[in-house]
């Protein structure tokens, strides 16, 4: 429903991104939300970002789980930079333990975030800004402590890298969870077909006493 509004506004304007917006708007606007009313039109874009980023910053988990922010604070104790394959490498195998709807919402929010970059050059937005401000909507950790703030720019530097490529690492995971689920249904089948063979094989067995009785009598 946000994106749905804020793409109506326009994600070229310039003052996306303002760091003030009306307090009465936006405590409205969450009002309506919480209250699950229909967002009435508004020509100010900032409430609707800034109620957009505080709805992320509210969801129970980071949209990579808190698994992702465990892997970047691991890359960062070692001090290793990791190649731009590597992070979506990394991003891709995150994506392999999440159930398929947090997938879905994680790729539905970059896809966004690479909508906002396209009018770039009029809003002002870079894959780098994008990914300092949402950087913890992806990455965050269940407590913070002194040591998150040195993981933070590792979390915005693998986001940059995942709007950079966006359409590359959307088709990669779409593509792997296709693979799993034929796997499984493979799998599943070929249950099927091992009962089917059982269950021939026990019929058999069964004509065969019958058989035998009546040779008997």
């Amino acid at each position: 429903m946000l994106t749905r509004e804020l793409e109506a506004v326009g994600l070229d304007n310039p003052v996306i991104f303002r760091v003030f917006c009306d307090a009465g708007k936006l405590y409205e606007l969450v009002g309506d939300l919480d209250g699950g009313e229909p967002i009435v039109a508004i020509n100010d874009v900032v409430p609707l970002w800034v109620t957009f980023k505080l709805f992320l910053d509210c969801l129970p988990h980071p949209l990579l789980s808190y698994h992702g922010y465990t892997e970047l604070e691991a890359i960062q104790t070692k001090g290793t930079k990791p190649s731009a394959a590597e992070k979506l490498k990394t991003v891709h195998r995150l994506c392999e333990h999440l159930p398929s709807f947090a997938v879905n919402c994680m790729l539905f929010v970059l896809d966004f975030l690479r909508k906002v970059l396209v009018s770039g050059t009029i809003n002002g937005t870079t894959a780098a800004s994008l990914a300092a401000i949402f950087a913890p909507t992806f990455f965050r950790p269940r407590l913070f402590t002194e040591n998150t703030f040195k993981v933070i720019p590792y979390a915005a530097d693998f986001l940059q890298t995942m709007i950079e490529h966006c359409d590359t690492l959307v088709a990669d995971i779409l593509r792997g969870g296709e693979l799993r689920a034929g796997s499984a249904g493979g799998s599943d089948q070929s249950e099927t077909d091992d009962d089917e063979e059982e269950g021939e094989e026990s019929e058999s067995e069964e004509d065969d006493e019958e058989e035998e009785e009546g040779e008997c009598m």
